[in-house]
């Protein structure tokens, strides 16, 4: 209990052995989870360094658990949506790198890696640029052009690269929902047989 103390928030530091540490492990990207009611959140971090982790604006006293988010899976954030065949998709897909709590990524060397986007179901060639690196788990690729030629019903799979070299995690792959490419507006009449 809090003992009859009064706050609106708090701040702390949680501290460990350099040996309670797993091999491999990068305390520089370190985050806090606390449980509250059988959710878990994450406050603020504030400074990380090699036996400590630093977290603020925390309101209740609970189960935490300090450590590197570890990514589990991927997941459309924007799905690719239903367009004109040649047509830039308006908005362009987004893909989040998220771990087992479904908290985004944002540090370590999975938060950067490469995501590329491929053609997974109908037919046509998926065009502009399809693979970029994540941005603190994010990879957004408004701006970058893509679009698909021939009409019908399409899916698009989405990979994070392996990144176990580096000590992250391995390839990770989701299907994004159904959409559809269309013909366009007709905008001409022409003689296909003379």
């Amino acid at each position: 209990t809090n003992s009859g103390v009064a706050f609106n928030s708090y701040g702390g530091t949680f501290t460990f052995v350099s040996g309670d540490v797993d091999a491999g492990a990068s305390t520089g990207s370190f985050v806090v989870a606390k449980r509250d009611a059988g959710t878990w959140t994450r406050p603020t971090i504030g400074t990380r360094a090699a036996t400590s982790t630093q977290a603020t604006g925390m309101t209740s006293f609970s189960e935490s658990q300090v450590g590197e988010p570890a990514p589990t899976q991927v997941v459309f954030t924007t799905q690719p949506p239903n367009s004109t065949a040649g047509v830039a998709f308006t908005p362009q897909p987004v893909v989040t790198i998220r771990d087992a709590n479904g908290f985004t990524v944002t540090t370590g060397v999975d938060a950067t890696a490469t995501i590329t986007l491929t053609l997974q179901s109908g037919t046509g060639t998926l065009s502009g640029t399809t693979s970029m690196a994540a941005v603190a788990g994010v990879a957004d690729f408004s701006g970058k052009g893509l679009s698909i030629n021939l009409t019908g019903s399409k899916t698009l799979r989405v990979t994070k690269a392996d990144t176990t070299a580096g000590g992250g995690t391995p390839a990770a792959t989701v299907d994004s929902a159904t959409f559809t490419i269309s013909n366009g507006p007709a905008t001409q009449v022409v003689f296909t047989t003379q």
